[in-house]
């Protein structure tokens, strides 16, 4: 049989070696002058001529001793910007020691544009001193005792307490008086006989309706609560009613009764004020410069970044009776954000405000920028700070909500104080101005400090803009504010009905898991989108003697996923997949656990006792307490098992107290309902709140319409352990089927931050970096942009939170370790941030602008190739690593040494292009003046991201093997 054999990339070498001057003697040959022998083109023209024997053979120079990578490096002379010296410092501690000569002699090896990685002996793991890291970034929740302890669950238990007395005079307390009267009054009908005879045995359904539907909630919410419960009221009892009678329609069916009903239950059972307030009050506390770094405020800036979206999307999504324009609010939302994102980006700990002496020159450009930036940067610092305040109490204002904040008066009139901010603004520019002109600072532009101080005092800058757009729609809102008005909802409809407001999520429970599932669906539709067509890399065209690659031009690249989208197999495969998410789980789950624990009622020698002491309470509270996503921790199940005991033991002391005296039970049910709706409606616990409620509830209105028969002791034990069963039961089976465990979630979801961070960076790489000649991003494309990364900070904030939920889980292997997946998330993000200002930085620096010409692109493509295909290998090994939950390869690829190899020729090419740059600068007359200053700094920038991107990724390598281990070679 012939074997067709599989096709090999074709490998060619090429001689890419760039002689300085010092080390060759160009002559004169070939037309070519002995001064041009040096140059890119010279170079570029030698390389593709064809090559002899005599090219390969090794120099006859003494033989370099082996030893680190940087070892090898050439001494060059120093360009005019720092970006060379200070990636080079930075990339030093980042290689390994290498014992492999990296000389080769002007020999390349292409591979047709495949990526070949390097693998060199990976790093030493200090485990002592990567926790010790590890520490600083876990959050301020782990500084506390464990939550399962009982040195933190009795003294959290005092100090609820002591807040539900602080709370009720604010307006938590009105809060919970809403909640309250519109609870006790349906208790109280329920009291008065006319109205008991009325409704009936089970006249504690309006109660617990009340309970449900309680008024604790804003005017849209409360309508839209009341208009779906009212459908779902009626849809259940026509189903209902129909069940019953199809069940005893003929003989057949009655014979089946219970298997009729089980089988129609299995097809049934399918403050922005004070937000704003929050978010302002972050945004003064990061404007104080200089400051250490801290992680904790970071976290804060990204979290109101977070937040602010979730409450605006809430206030336009119910009616409102507010000041507060619909139409304004979004757009206030984005001026707030817009005012962090520069601030999260600022280093804090500036050298700026600092007085160093004057030794030379260096330092000397240093201490002009000093003394002309610091004084206008304090200044401008100090507006911006009073303008934010007086915002703030311009919103708390316009919110209603002087009686808590008093010192609303002292502060000054957002016109008052804008004159102030603009004349700050004009005296920095002015010494800015007179910088830009400096001969002194001009021929400094490559010493790091003088950069790092133009890269405190631009952010600094920038956000005065974004602080005087806020101020101005600010003021604009006073201006149209016309009172307290009814504010229709403005969310669009198609999300509108996929969403729910603030309150209904409170009350639901599991509200952090529930945050967290749809970031990540989010995130992960996004993430889709953005995924590209495959590449499909071509052979050289070598007929027209270029060195380029060209791209196939197959166009879009046909996956037969439109053909397979029309087929039926494809449309029945998307019916059965979606069968396996979590509502179908959670519809078997409260299917199974109800037609067993109703299972007595089906039976006629269990029928009688079930019925009389109404155990289908059982069943109601498992729908209670099943939660579609999480089911609960210990501690949860003994709270809520200790409050439907405590419930049953008051309603049957308030029946005796009085022999059923109405007043008296009146008044215990005042005692027991007020903390148990505050936990119901207010507290991070609500369905222990709402069991407890409901129990009382039942339990006693049951014993007073009964008369206390057959007996009070034995209502109150019956009903209560009807509750408790129901609440084990929901608990359990939670744990059992498909259990939501928030470990492993944490991490899968660090497995698919990595890979969305992959993405991110191809995306940046492409668009912003490597892009085409006419495809320069635009508007478009930054907004884009900024929307994914919103959608990957709020990821951020939703993983620290998962984080948080592991301390609530007992675990019986051992305990938890959260210190290397706190410093996964850190890595992480960092990774993120540093893309975040490459993308930034290219707005001020073009990195295109060192790829003028075709042989730089040439000599440029491989390194750049490698560098960038390095890191996608290591995030992409790294994830699915973490997501097999298996060990990691113990040699991967090497980014530093891709990093070095780019710097090193970019070190050559950037000489080349600075010198021809002067020359043009000089040949046109032009001054280089403050573009070339912001182009120089942000060049810094951008570059040193690039190796920062290196270091964190080692850094995400390290954690990674310390959570999935690492693979043993013997």
């Amino acid at each position: 049989m012939a074997h067709r054999s599989s096709p090999v990339p074709e490998i060619r070498f090429r001689k890419t070696s760039f002689p300085k001057s010092e080390d060759v003697e160009a002559p004169e040959a070939n037309g070519v002058k002995a001064e041009d022998a040096n140059s890119s083109a010279y170079r570029y023209r030698e390389s593709l001529r064809p090559q002899t024997a005599e090219d390969y053979q090794p120099r006859l120079a003494p033989p370099t001793s082996r030893g680190p990578l940087n070892a090898h490096a050439k001494s060059r002379t120093p360009t005019s910007t720092p970006r060379g010296s200070t990636s080079q410092v930075q990339l030093e501690h980042l290689l390994p020691q290498i014992d492999v000569d990296l000389d080769t002699y002007g020999v390349e090896e292409l591979r047709d544009g495949f990526f070949d990685a390097a693998f060199y002996r990976p790093l030493r793991r200090h485990r002592s001193s990567l926790m010790r890291r590890a520490s600083k970034t876990l959050p301020k929740s782990f500084e506390q005792n464990h939550p399962l302890s009982l040195r933190r669950f009795i003294p959290q238990q005092l100090r609820e307490a002591e807040a539900f007395f602080r709370q009720m005079k604010t307006r938590a307390g009105i809060k919970l008086l809403k909640s309250f009267l519109g609870v006790f009054a349906s208790y109280i009908i329920c009291l008065v006989p006319a109205s008991r005879d009325w409704l009936g045995r089970y006249n504690y359904v309006l109660v617990i309706s009340a309970i449900l539907n309680h008024p604790g909630r804003a005017i849209g919410s409360q309508i839209d609560g009341t208009f779906l419960t009212t459908i779902g009221t009626i849809a259940g009892l026509g189903w209902g009613s129909f069940a019953l009678y199809v069940s005893t329609s003929i003989q057949i069916a009655q014979n089946g009764y219970g298997g009729v009903l089980a089988t129609f239950l299995i097809i049934f059972t399918a403050g922005i004020g004070l937000a704003i307030h929050d978010s302002l009050q972050t945004i003064v506390e990061g404007l104080q410069f200089p400051r250490q770094e801290r992680s904790s405020l970071k976290s804060s800036l990204a979290f109101q970044l977070v937040n602010l979206s979730v409450v605006v999307r809430d206030f336009t999504l119910d009616f409102n009776y507010s000041r507060f324009q619909s139409d304004r609010v979004p757009l206030l939302r984005n001026l707030i954000q817009g005012v962090i994102r520069p601030i999260a980006a600022i280093e804090p700990d500036t050298q700026l405000f600092d007085d160093l002496p004057i030794d030379d020159d260096a330092v000397s450009a240093v201490s002009i920028v000093r003394r002309r930036l610091s004084e206008p940067t304090r200044l401008l610092l100090a507006a911006m700070v009073k303008c934010v305040q007086s915002t703030d109490v311009a919103i708390l204002r316009m919110a209603g909500l002087e009686p808590e904040f008093r010192a609303l008066d002292e502060a000054p009139a957002l016109k008052d104080i804008l004159p102030a901010l603009i004349k700050a603004k004009q005296h920095f520019d002015a010494a800015d101005a007179l910088l830009a002109n400096d001969e002194d600072v001009s021929a400094a532009y490559g010493d790091t400090v003088v950069v790092k101080l133009f890269l405190f005092a631009h952010p600094v800058r920038q956000t005065a803009d974004k602080i005087e757009a806020l101020v101005d729609h600010v003021i604009k809102m006073q201006q149209d504010n016309k009172g307290w008005r009814i504010q229709a909802p403005s969310y669009p409809c198609k999300k509108a009905i996929m969403r729910t407001n603030a309150q209904v999520r409170h009350d639901r429970g599991g509200l952090t898991a529930a945050s967290y599932f749809r970031a990540k669906n989010q995130l992960n539709s996004t993430m889709a989108d953005l995924q590209s067509r495959p590449f499909v890399p071509t052979v050289r065209n070598q007929r027209e003697g270029q060195g380029t690659l060209h791209m196939s031009d197959h166009g879009e690249h046909d996956t037969g996923e439109k053909i397979a989208n029309q087929t039926f197999r494809y449309k029945l495969w998307e019916v059965l997949h979606r069968l396996q998410g979590f509502e179908s789980r959670f519809a078997f789950k409260v299917t199974l656990v109800t037609i067993l624990s109703s299972t007595p009622a089906w039976l006629s020698q269990s029928r009688a006792w079930w019925i009389a002491n109404e155990s289908w309470w059982t069943v109601a509270t498992v729908w209670l307490m099943m939660h579609p996503r999480v089911g609960g921790t210990m501690q949860d199940l003994v709270v809520r098992c200790f409050c439907v005991v405590i419930g049953a033991i008051w309603s049957g002391l308030a029946y005796r107290a009085g022999n059923g005296n109405p007043y008296i039970m009146g008044v215990f049910a005042a005692i027991f309902l007020i903390p148990m709706l505050y936990r119901f409606t207010q507290s991070p616990h609500p369905r222990s709140g709402l069991i407890g409620c409901i129990t009382f509830t039942v339990v006693s209105l049951d014993t007073y319409t009964s008369k206390g028969l057959p007996s009070t002791t034995g209502i109150a034990w019956t009903r209560g352990m009807a509750f408790v069963v129901g609440t084990i039961s929901a608990v359990v089976v939670n744990w059992i089927l498909w259990p939501f465990v928030a470990r492993h979630e944490l991490r899968k979801s660090l497995s698919a931050m990595m890979l969305h961070s992959a993405i991110l960076y191809r995306g940046v790489i492409a668009k912003y970096i490597y892009h085409a000649q006419d495809e320069e991003p635009g508007s478009m494309d930054r907004e884009k942009s900024e929307l994914l990364e919103g959608r990957l900070r709020e990821g951020f904030v939703r993983m620290r939170q998962l984080l948080e939920l592991t301390r609530h889980e007992t675990r019986l292997r051992a305990p938890f370790n959260p210190l290397p997946y706190s410093a996964l998330i850190s890595a992480c993000e960092s990774f993120f941030e540093h893309l975040v200002q490459v993308r930034e930085s290219t707005l001020y620096f073009q990195p295109a602008m060192y790829a003028a010409s075709l042989e730089m692109v040439e000599s440029l493509t491989t390194v750049r190739r490698d560098a960038v295909a390095v890191i996608l290998m290591n995030l992409h090994i790294l994830a699915y690593a973490l997501r097999a939950d298996q060990p990691v390869p113990k040699f991967l690829p090497n980014a530093a040494a891709a990093r070095k190899k780019l710097l090193d020729r970019m070190e050559v090419v950037e000489a080349e292009n600075a010198a021809r740059a002067m020359a043009e600068a000089v040949a046109s007359g032009q001054s280089e003046g403050k573009r070339r200053r912001w182009a120089d700094v942000y060049h810094y920038a951008y570059s040193t991201a690039l190796t920062d991107i290196v270091e964190e990724l080692q850094q995400l390598q390290r954690y990674t093997k310390e959570v999935c281990g690492e693979v043993d070679w013997g």
